[in-house]
């Protein structure tokens, strides 16, 4: 997706989206209806723009809204993002100063307040 040089609604409509079948020139996407409001036809141009721009070649682009079986990119850098926050959050409950504070001075950790670097 970066390649594709998207901004905006496009880029977020690409994201959510999967790819359900590409036979010759038609492409076929999947939107996962979380996204379904991204779905309007000025994106949906800019997508296929950028696709065409990047394949060198025209094609035919369809979007249905469904349920998608794979994962959306969208979908896959949220689930990134909460490992990511569950591996700091397990740093800090482990960390001997956190530890420490928590034992001996009546601490508590706020976990909702540990917020990775890159949010």
């Amino acid at each position: 997706l970066p390649r594709l040089g998207l901004g905006g609604i496009s880029s977020q409509l690409a994201a959510h989206c999967t790819v359900k079948s590409w036979q010759d020139d038609l492409l076929l996407l999947t939107l996962n209806p979380t996204g379904g409001a991204l779905a309007g036809a000025m994106p949906r141009q800019k997508l296929q723009e950028a696709l065409e721009s990047y394949l060198g070649r025209s094609i035919q682009m369809k979007i249905e809204v469904a349920e998608t079986v794979e994962e959306t990119p969208a979908q896959v850098a949220e689930r990134r993002l909460q490992e990511k926050q569950s591996v700091a959050v397990n740093a800090m409950r482990e960390d001997p100063v956190v530890k420490t504070l928590e034992e001996d001075f009546d601490g508590e950790l706020l976990v909702d307040s540990i917020k990775l670097n890159d949010q």
